[in-house]
């Protein structure tokens, strides 16, 4: 299996000119992407529509060096430069890889133009590079302020919209709705990406414009359709009939289910009271918040009580509890306690678990579940849970094959069995496709060729939602050329202490 040694870039992306509020977004990347996907990311960050020209330069249509796609018979070459010894050294985006160039520059700034007639200007600032770290895929980990509406004419005509309230609300932004979009930037850009291909490759020598534009007509209609349909998780189609639950709890350390109920420990316990929790014997507190997760999941599994939280305050106490069992559980009564709650309803999630999901199980499965691939296999196997707690199983399943090396071929094993069982399910019941394109996503992630013929039939059975894995074609190329991000570890902290510290970074701002 190859190995990714690209390097992480931490960047912050600025509207110029756009402030009350400002409006930016950072994000992690790979090194070694290209400039054209860079493009994309930056599109699904924000929240643009792709329907403009681009380019990245040093400053704002200065005269050093600019990269962007070509238009049709343009030769990049060299550029003008490269010519004639003036003008713009101008690079191809789809080939020129971000850090490699930006390195070559001694560069810590430059700009991204979105759009020549608004000219948004986006002011890109390298925050950080985390060199041996590999990405499993891009990240949004952080921003503020809406995204304008395109061809509103400018910072300028935005900032008029927002005074007369023309705007929808510009302090909007939703982390966990820009990160999925990040993540799931592949399957933006292949919508685009046979009409860079045929231009790119010399297969563009068409005698009309008129074959150009109908193929252009047909892949805007293509988006089109893939953007009516609902990509969040059908909350109707959860069915879950849970038992019952304990109606009173007993606690050999009862203090620890005081400290994690209270509104100041509710984002992140610090570390001196980690410590403290930790010091008690593991067999103790094992039992402890196992049953702390069971009463107050048995509290809230059909609603949020009025009087669940002192002042309507979020207390935390389920999040925390399963940050520090993957520390003390075990792989039966622990990781059992684990998968009834991620059995729970929408409402549930939505309260204990917000935008957390990841953090919270996908570490917590990874120690607890390595023993027990049956039990992951057959709670990924349920009907009418709810698809985003679901789907944490498939991605720590897949970050297992990471954090153990020797589970590699048995996780192999595990999403075969898993991807044949919704390919035959899918014949006679309705899936969620939405919850088949994460779990093609995962596969491709995993780089296992070997999952091909599986993840195919998935395909044939109409089974996936193509908007988020991509079509069958580009999740091959994919898999084959195991390229990007390959190494997950590096996105998820596996002890407790630094689990409540990224949870608290992620709610500082």
């Amino acid at each position: 299996m190859s190995q990714n040694t690209s390097s992480t870039m931490q960047l912050k992306i600025q509207l110029r000119n756009v402030t009350k509020p400002p409006v930016w977004r950072r994000v992690l990347i790979p090194s070694d992407i290209t400039f054209l996907e860079l493009h994309y990311i930056i599109q699904a960050a924000f929240g643009w529509y792709n329907e403009h020209l681009f380019k990245f330069q040093r400053r704002p249509y200065d005269r050093e060096w600019s990269v962007e796609v070509p238009e049709k018979g343009e030769d990049f070459s060299g550029g003008l430069m490269g010519i004639f010894g003036f003008g713009p050294e101008q690079k191809d985006a789809r080939t020129t890889k971000v850090g490699p160039f930006l390195n070559s520059k001694h560069l810590e700034k430059f700009v991204y133009i979105y759009d020549f007639g608004d000219d948004w200007i986006h002011d890109i600032t390298i925050e950080e590079i985390s060199t041996g770290k590999a990405l499993l895929f891009p990240r949004c980990t952080n921003g503020k302020g809406a995204c304008p509406p395109e061809d509103c004419g400018g910072p300028w005509a935005y900032q008029e919209m927002k005074e007369f309230g023309d705007a929808d609300d510009p302090k909007y932004f939703d982390l966990k709705e820009s990160d999925a979009d990040v993540r799931r930037y592949r399957s933006l850009m292949q919508s685009r990406e046979e009409m860079w291909d045929w231009e790119y490759k010399g297969s563009g020598d068409l005698d009309e414009d008129d074959d150009y534009d109908d193929e252009e007509d047909d892949l805007d209609a293509t988006d089109d359709d893939n953007m009516e349909e609902d990509t969040d998780f059908d909350e109707s189609a959860y069915t879950y009939k849970h038992p019952e639950y304990p109606k009173t709890l007993e606690m050999e350390n009862p203090w620890v289910g005081e400290e994690l109920c209270k509104p100041e420990n509710a984002l992140g316990l610090k570390p001196q009271l980690v410590k403290r929790i930790l010091a008690l014997s593991a067999e103790s507190l094992r039992k402890d918040l196992e049953r702390l997760i069971m009463y107050h999941v048995g509290l809230t599994c059909d609603d949020i009580p009025d009087d669940y939280d002192s002042g309507d305050q979020f207390n935390g106490v389920i999040g925390s509890s399963l940050i520090l069992l993957a520390d003390v559980g075990n792989g039966e009564s622990s990781l059992d306690v684990v998968l009834e709650v991620m059995r729970q309803s929408p409402d549930f999630s939505e309260y204990h678990i917000c935008d957390l999901g990841e953090e919270l199980f996908i570490p917590t499965l990874c120690k607890l579940g390595q023993e027990h691939l049956d039990k992951l296999l057959a709670y990924a196997k349920e009907p009418g849970l709810y698809g985003y707690l679901q789907c944490q199983v498939f991605a720590a399943v897949r970050v297992m094959a990471f954090y153990n090396p020797d589970l590699r071929q048995p996780v192999v094993e595990w999403f075969r069995d898993l991807l044949r069982y919704y390919a035959d399910y899918s014949q006679s019941h309705d899936v969620d496709r939405e919850l088949m394109g994460l779990l093609v996503s995962e596969v491709t992630d995993l780089h296992a060729p070997e999952l091909l013929p599986e993840v195919k039939a998935l395909f044939d059975a109409g089974a996936v939602h193509e908007g988020i894995s991509g079509d069958y074609k580009s999740v091959a190329r994919d898999i084959k050329k195991q390229r990007g991000f390959e190494n997950p570890l590096s996105l998820y902290s596996f002890n407790a202490e630094s689990r409540f510290k990224a949870m608290r970074e992620i709610y500082k701002d």
